[in-house]
């Protein structure tokens, strides 16, 4: 009897074993499973990215300087971060090209931002084909305040004075000759560095004379052939003036212009006496209009004791009587 309690305590035990060597077994499989499953992530993970060679700006690029080799460099971009066929891949393509507008530091170099190779470089290479260049020269502290800068827009303003000041009539116009005008340059600057980048630390710095002559600044519009006759003949007859507006405004307002009367409420006319008429009146008398004649119309005689009354009948139906007394019967 003891011995077969023995024996069953035994099966049992082998079972036990044999049960625990397959679940060692099992985990042992799902360990072997995640440790591949990790090591094919990592080493996914340790792949390099696909990327883009792109030519981007080291330091800011300015309208109208050509580009060097010191001013862009090669970077790889993710493809999500590079535009498609506006970029370039090598610096000997954009060497010697002219900025449009201005690049800033780590920015993409983009065509649409050069100007064609063979437009040159400088001024002249920024104009918009069919435009012209033209500068204006206004009072240096009346450059709104110093803040117009190049790719800003302008209103041109002209105020003619009269040539004879004494001439009755004469009045000073200011009248907005042309709106959302785009400045190129403001002086001899296309917008390259300020002075705070090119200052050597320590030094004064000195007030930007160029393009100052004789108190006034130049500013250098974009323009068509005819704002530039227009802007020609005001700068002759007048003086210039801009009014500085935002980038996005480009509604066009019409003005009615403004005169030295107008702004002081004053009408030189209210004052003056009536002109004489310079047609003189006749000094004949009127000729009275004609009476028209009244036609008398059959007569009737009433007598009445000794009176005698005549009764004519007139064509209008009107009657007139005429009285005879003392008249004699027959």
């Amino acid at each position: 009897m003891q011995q077969r309690q023995q024996t069953g305590g035994r099966g049992k035990a082998y079972l036990f074993l044999g049960f625990s060597l397959v679940t060692a077994v099992l985990a042992a499989v799902l360990v072997v499973q995640l440790l591949k499953r990790s090591q094919a992530q990592l080493q996914e993970a340790m792949k390099p990215k696909e990327t883009v060679d792109v030519v981007v700006a080291k330091r800011n690029l300015y309208m109208g300087i050509p580009i060097t080799e010191e001013d862009v460099a090669v970077r790889a971009l993710s493809p999500e971060m590079v535009p498609a066929d506006v970029v370039f891949t090598s610096i000997e393509a954009v060497l010697q090209r002219t900025p449009k507008e201005r690049v800033l530091v780590n920015e993409i170099v983009r065509s649409e931002r050069l100007a064609r190779r063979e437009a040159g470089i400088g001024l002249n290479a920024i104009i918009t084909p069919g435009k012209r260049a033209v500068s204006v020269a206004i009072a240096a502290e009346e450059a709104v305040a110093g803040f117009i800068q190049p790719l800003n827009y302008v209103d041109v303003i002209v105020v003619i004075r009269p040539d004879d000041s004494k001439e009755y009539g004469a009045n000073a116009v200011a009248k907005t000759l042309l709106q959302s005008i785009k400045v190129l340059a403001v002086g001899s600057s296309l917008g390259g560095p300020d002075e705070a980048e090119t200052a050597e630390a320590g030094k004064a710095k000195k007030r930007d004379t160029s393009g100052v002559v004789k108190g006034k600044r130049t500013v250098t519009l974009e323009v068509t052939p005819e704002e530039a006759e227009s802007i020609a003949l005001a700068s002759v007859k007048g003086e210039i003036v801009l009014a500085l507006r935002a980038d996005i405004d480009i509604l066009q307002v019409q003005t009615n212009g403004m005169t030295a009367n107008a702004l002081i409420g004053f009408d030189p006319l209210a004052d003056e006496p009536a002109a004489p008429s310079t047609t003189m009146a006749s000094t004949k008398p009127k000729a009275k209009a004609a009476t028209p004649a009244v036609v008398d119309g059959p007569k009737v005689q009433v007598i009445e004791g000794n009176t005698t009354t005549d009764v004519t009948i007139n064509a209008d139906g009107t009657t007139k009587e005429t009285q005879q007394k003392g008249a004699k019967k027959r």
